[in-house]
């Protein structure tokens, strides 16, 4: 395959490396990386396999440090270390097991929702949960453990108590959580039944392929502690949820 292969000409020997993913000079050396290999480009023009590791599938960049160790930033393990003839490691830091991130809140606790709302304000239909940290370790509550409910859009902790948690979603309306031990767990769903129809939803005809979908993307406090919520496709798209537990 011409399109991802480098080819070396010289008098009539030719050589070649597959499945090329680049080319890299580190400590006055050129490599070439390609799919579980890297190979040196020397002086006498030879192209010589200097590591050969399935920890450099998918490797994206190259270094070599001062103590021969070469270093891959790989799609697959990413960051991962080999040297030649040698073992081969892998560290994954530590964070959410997701990049489909749509909004962080950072309180006492720092929260990743996953999923939101597609160009099309249609679903995306991601079921990755709620990540968050502590400052020292990422924990999960898992889509599960959320009532199933999928595309978080918002996130947003209790100012008058921090141990509760509100998450806005796209169709299964607003959740709260209690932290309870090493994580938070479902306390509540808000949606049109819980609420008295006061939180709207897209049709409440129970026929209808979008009965029940509840579609909430904004949430706020307000100083006096009552929580707002941005109700979409819905004739009373503002409602609050006040610090007596009323509906309005």
């Amino acid at each position: 395959n011409f399109s991802d292969s480098i080819y070396r000409y010289r008098n009539t020997h030719l050589g070649v490396v597959e499945n090329l993913r680049g080319l890299k000079i580190s400590r006055k050396r050129l490599f070439i990386y390609s799919q579980s290999f890297v190979h040196e480009i020397t002086n006498a023009l030879k192209i010589l396999p200097i590591i050969h590791t399935s920890y450099f599938y998918k490797s994206n960049d190259v270094i070599v440090d001062s103590d021969g160790v070469f270093w891959a930033a790989d799609s697959f393990r990413a960051l991962a270390r080999a040297t030649p003839n040698g073992p081969s490691a892998s560290y994954i830091p530590e964070s959410p097991n997701s990049n489909h991130v749509f909004s962080i809140f950072s309180g006492t606790d720092l929260f990743v929702s996953t999923g939101g709302v597609g160009s099309s304000w249609n679903n995306n239909n991601l079921t990755q949960g709620l990540y968050w940290s502590d400052g020292f370790d990422w924990s999960h509550v898992e889509y599960s453990q959320l009532g199933e409910t999928r595309d978080l859009t918002r996130v947003l902790q209790d100012p008058n108590n921090k141990k509760n948690v509100y998450i806005a979603s796209w169709n299964g309306g607003v959740l709260k959580l209690v932290r309870e031990g090493d994580n938070y767990q479902l306390d509540e769903i808000f949606n049109h039944i819980t609420t008295k129809g006061i939180l709207e939803a897209v049709s409440t005809n129970p026929s209808d392929g979008a009965y029940g979908w509840v579609r909430v993307k904004g949430l706020g406090f307000d100083s006096e502690g009552n929580l707002w919520m941005a109700n979409s496709q819905a004739n009373n798209a503002l409602v609050v949820k006040t610090i007596t537990e009323d509906w309005f």
